[in-house]
């Protein structure tokens, strides 16, 4: 029990420390502007998106849905 106390700490510190790291890097914490923030869909250092009907295809499993085998 004392293992799972100490792990949801560390998960919590965590967090703080990288909601703290955003704040101090965007210079805010409104969720409005951060959203503005994002690079523009035609920035170039941006990865492109894919072409319509050119988006990477699922493998035959995961397009499954779940539970198909089963009766």
């Amino acid at each position: 029990m004392l293992t799972a106390i100490v792990i949801g700490f560390a998960r919590v510190c965590f967090c703080l420390v990288l909601v703290l790291r955003l704040i101090r890097d965007a210079g805010t914490d409104d969720a409005l502007e951060l959203r503005h923030a994002e690079p523009r869909p035609t920035d170039p250092v941006k990865p492109p998106l894919p072409a319509p009907g050119m988006e990477p295809a699922l493998p035959a499993a995961a397009a499954e849905p779940l539970g198909a085998d089963r009766p």
